[in-house]
């Protein structure tokens, strides 16, 4: 008797140890995919802004992304970044004194690189 209640206690301990073990892995891939996704719907948008007549790189143009808190300015090249970016339809802005304001709407994806062309006000 001792013997068949210690096999059906082992059977029982394996049993449960397994069914834990595939609820973690379960548990494990779950996470993954949540993390997965959520990356998917971040994204970057970089780019350089020029004068539309001349092709010059502009410094310190104003971008930002209407209905955010989030602004970027060009660098001594014209460059700009603008980082964790959740997917879906944006607006940029870009502005620049003495130049006409230029707005793009995209649908971010992952990395998003453009170009904006400026004109100068006459």
């Amino acid at each position: 008797m001792k013997t068949l209640s210690a096999i059906i206690l082992g059977t029982l301990i394996l049993t449960s140890s397994f069914v834990n073990g595939n609820n973690k892995s379960e548990e494990a891939k779950s996470n993954s995919t949540t993390e997965a996704t959520t990356a998917a719907l971040v994204s970057s948008i970089s780019g350089k802004v020029v004068d539309i007549n001349t092709g010059e790189a502009l410094v310190g143009v104003t971008l930002k992304i209407d209905g955010t808190d989030k602004v970027a300015y060009t660098d001594f090249e014209g460059n700009f970044e603008f980082s964790n970016v959740a997917v879906g339809s944006v607006n940029i802005s870009a502005s620049f004194i003495s130049y006409q304001k230029s707005s793009v709407s995209i649908n971010p994806t992952n990395t998003n690189s453009l170009k904006f062309t400026l004109t100068a006000i006459e």
